[in-house]
């Protein structure tokens, strides 16, 4: 309990600090366009949250489950993060950047997706040795990007976070490893610390602060490292399809809105107002509550995918329930939002 408490309090003195550099770097994210905030907010939520985890792990002495990779990792996403806040960097650059992490991972952390499960049939597929690790680095910059795509709304790409970890952890602690469950609730209480000063309430209000891409990206590689860690763990504390249904609002937000963007002859990349929380939004929804509505969806997900697994739900009928849900959504929205994509350049994608 004490790491996860130096967790939290490195996360609020980093954050406290980290506001004053922001306002002098230009580390800020100013209002206009799609960002309808009403002053600049400091983009240093991601790096304080790293810096608290840093620092828990330092006072723990142990990096124990987390892989030295990981941190190298998370480090070099955070730089490029900081970066691509401070100037925007090209959608290809910061696709680089992500690849270049994900591989620091695969290479030296060993965190290799060696099967996707019984996603077709009942027998395990494999993946032969020439496809393991592309497939796990595209699928480490996939969720990379699906998290940096949904942080639109205060509080929802912290939240899902949560949502996903508090599922990922009950796994780990049901599947008797507590090594696992701990980390996976040091991570958790760093991501509420920040939340404290994003998500509403007096200290959101007076000291608000942004994830940032630092901070998106740095929450979807823990999470791409988790999923990876127990769907492959020899305990099995969950299949990988589970993992994607914990996984699945932002992982469906971003592949259908880019596959909508493919549609229409755009860039995958290009910014636009046609993600689910504003789809919720323009049907009539506050922000607000399209984050809970969102959140409540994604944690039943994860529920719901959890509870199927431990029933002995057939890991192909997941994942075809998944793909009846995908292609739902994906078609509904396509209709709802129409011919006409709004589009702002001045945002991120």
């Amino acid at each position: 309990m004490q790491f996860k408490i130096t967790a939290v309090l490195g996360v609020v003195l980093a954050i406290a600090v980290l506001r004053t550099v922001a306002h002098r770097a230009g580390l800020l994210d100013h209002p206009g366009g799609r960002r309808q905030h009403d002053a600049a907010v400091p983009l240093v939520g991601g790096l304080a949250i790293g810096i608290g985890l840093a620092v828990a792990l330092a006072a723990r002495g142990s990096l124990e489950p987390a892989p030295t990779a990981l941190m190298a990792s998370a480090l070099v996403v955070m730089i490029g993060g900081v970066i691509d806040d401070r100037i925007e960097l090209s959608a290809r650059i910061k696709l680089l950047l992500q690849i270049f992490a994900a591989s620091v991972l695969v290479e030296f952390g060993g965190v290799v997706l060696f099967h996707v499960g019984a996603l077709f049939s009942p027998a395990v597929q494999g993946l032969g040795g020439m496809l393991a690790v592309p497939f796990t680095i595209l699928g480490v910059v996939g969720v990379m990007n699906a998290m940096n795509m949904i942080d639109g709304a205060d509080g929802l790409a912290g939240g899902i976070t949560l949502s996903a970890l508090f599922w990922f952890g009950l796994a780990a602690w049901l599947a008797g490893m507590p090594a696992h469950a701990s980390l996976i609730g040091l991570f958790a209480c760093a991501v509420a610390a920040y939340l404290l000063f994003n998500a509403g309430g007096p200290l959101a209000r007076k000291f608000k602060v942004f994830l940032g891409d630092a901070g998106s990206m740095l929450l979807g590689l823990i999470l791409a490292w988790l999923a990876i860690e127990l769907a492959m763990s020899p305990f099995a504390p969950l299949k990988p399809v589970t993992a994607v249904w914990i996984l699945a609002v932002p992982i469906c937000d971003s592949v259908s809105l880019m596959l909508r963007r493919a549609w229409r002859r755009r860039s995958p990349f290009s910014p636009d107002r046609e993600h689910l929380h504003h789809l919720l939004q323009d049907a009539g929804a506050s922000s607000g509550r399209a984050v809970v509505l969102m959140l409540l969806i994604s944690f039943s997900f994860g529920g719901f995918a959890l509870f199927a697994e431990k029933a002995g739900v057939p890991e192909y009928v997941m994942f075809y329930l998944s793909m009846v849900i995908f292609v739902g959504y994906t078609v509904f929205a396509k209709r709802f939002f129409g011919r006409g994509a709004r589009t702002d350049s001045t945002g991120k994608f």
